[in-house]
């Protein structure tokens, strides 16, 4: 079954920037995803909450890695015209 999303916002709240490296630490990232289109509207919500010097959400540990990698995709610029070979 395809599912398509019609809205998926992502609003990360980001930390202090060091002075030295320009490193970023994300604090907190809450993702909305919603449907509205053929069948049941649904709205889903994932709270990933940083505690010490690991991430959480629903109480289970996410790699670093993992935030590193959507950090990264999400200031990678704009693809002007999508196809199958850029995406």
């Amino acid at each position: 079954m395809k599912i398509t999303i019609l809205g998926l916002f992502l609003l990360c709240y980001c930390g202090v920037f060091s002075a030295f490296g320009q490193q970023r630490q994300i604090d907190n990232i809450d993702i909305t995803s919603t449907w509205g289109g053929l069948g049941q509207p649904q709205k889903g919500q994932l709270s990933i909450v940083r505690k010490a010097s690991e991430y959480r959400a629903d109480g289970k540990r996410i790699d670093a890695s993992k935030i590193d990698s959507l950090v990264k995709a999400l200031e990678e610029p704009d693809i002007a015209k999508p196809n199958l070979d850029n995406l």
